[in-house]
């Protein structure tokens, strides 16, 4: 709250010798500009004006942060002419109970929290349930401080809404993209798009879809299908996209490579592939060195012939090393050391195991 000066108590101390010489009937009435002086001087003593709203200074004492901290977090609210919005806002939180390390901590992240006005916060903390959640929504959408909320922000809830997501979908939306602080015209766009890779609107993945579309322009979008129908064929990569939508956030090359590990090394077909598509979404840091000890032990016969390299490729790593390496130190005792090379990056070298 800025500094008032008229609620401050009058410190004047020549006022009550000034009312002595007016009722004192020796002196004779004062001239004219003698009161005006008077009133003049009485007024410059008491109305000191407001001290100048300091963002960094406010930062370190009001808020808690570091002198450091606060060089870099005033730069957000270096605009403000008064604490007021800032005290409001620490205020409300003080309402919710976010403590006051975890406020110090916030407002370090990012300062911009002290700029919200109130309203903003009650509404995203109505929906989104906890301050916590609040926060994090910020800190990947900062749009979410300046978009007009009732023109732009709830007209996108409701068309979701009717397009079929639940409020689970919204809140993840929120996380995770910007796609609800966009004009609602760009949001109609990209659900046309999502619905053109073959996701349907009542599908449980076409928020996915949305993720998808919302992140990558329409030009990176179609290559990465064109990379996916070269490498699985066409009627395979619209199956695919369809039924898990985020391998399209996967890169170009890496797709690339992925394909041509699984098909060439591991001898899949693509249509095993596109029935368990996270094999795509599984790196090969860890499937090369899995498909190397499952190809040994077929070699030796210790394990079938089919074994599925999807249930190989699921299982932790704790599980996967009792399976199929500690079970087999004895047959083939160098497979382990071998096994820790290929994880570390090394080419393994065909020798007798």
């Amino acid at each position: 709250m800025e500094y008032d000066a008229m609620n401050e108590p009058f410190r004047g101390s020549r006022a009550p010798q000034c009312s002595e010489r007016i009722s004192s009937p020796s002196s004779g009435p004062p001239s004219l500009s003698s009161l005006h002086r008077h009133f003049l001087y009485s007024t410059a003593a008491t109305a000191t004006p407001p001290a100048r709203f300091v963002a960094k200074d406010y930062l370190v004492a009001s808020c808690g942060l570091t002198p450091a901290q606060a060089c870099r977090a005033s730069k957000y609210i270096g605009h403000l002419k008064s604490p007021e919005n800032p005290d409001a806002v620490r205020a409300f939180l003080a309402g919710i109970s976010v403590s006051q390390a975890h406020a110090t901590a916030a407002i370090a992240r990012d300062s911009r929290l002290l700029t919200w006005k109130i309203s903003r916060l009650t509404f995203y903390l109505s929906f989104l349930g906890s301050y916590d959640k609040v926060h994090a929504a910020l800190r990947r959408n900062p749009f979410l401080l300046c978009q007009d909320i009732q023109n732009v922000v709830k007209p996108n809830m409701e068309f979701l809404l009717r397009c079929g997501l639940t409020d689970s979908d919204l809140a993840r939306l929120f996380y995770r993209t910007r796609l609800l602080t966009m004009v609602p015209e760009r949001v109609e766009e990209l659900v046309v798009r999502a619905e053109k890779l073959g996701v349907p609107r009542n599908s449980v993945v076409f928020t996915s879809a949305l993720e998808i579309t919302c992140g990558l322009t329409l030009e990176k979008l179609s290559a990465k299908i064109n990379v996916l129908r070269q490498a699985l064929g066409c009627s395979e990569a619209e199956t695919l996209v369809c039924r898990w939508p985020d391998i399209l956030a996967l890169s170009e090359d890496n797709l690339v490579r992925t394909v041509e590990f699984l098909k060439v090394e591991v001898g899949l077909e693509p249509s095993y592939i596109v029935r368990r598509p996270g094999l795509l979404l599984c790196s090969l840091q860890r499937q090369m060195p899995r498909h190397y000890v499952i190809k040994v032990l077929k070699a030796k016969g210790l394990v079938k012939k089919d074994t599925d390299f999807f249930s190989v490729v699921r299982l932790n790593e704790k599980r996967f090393v009792e399976k199929f390496l500690d079970c087999h130190k004895e047959s083939v005792p160098g497979l382990a050391g071998v096994y820790a090379a290929v994880c570390a990056g090394q080419v393994p070298v065909e020798t007798e195991l």
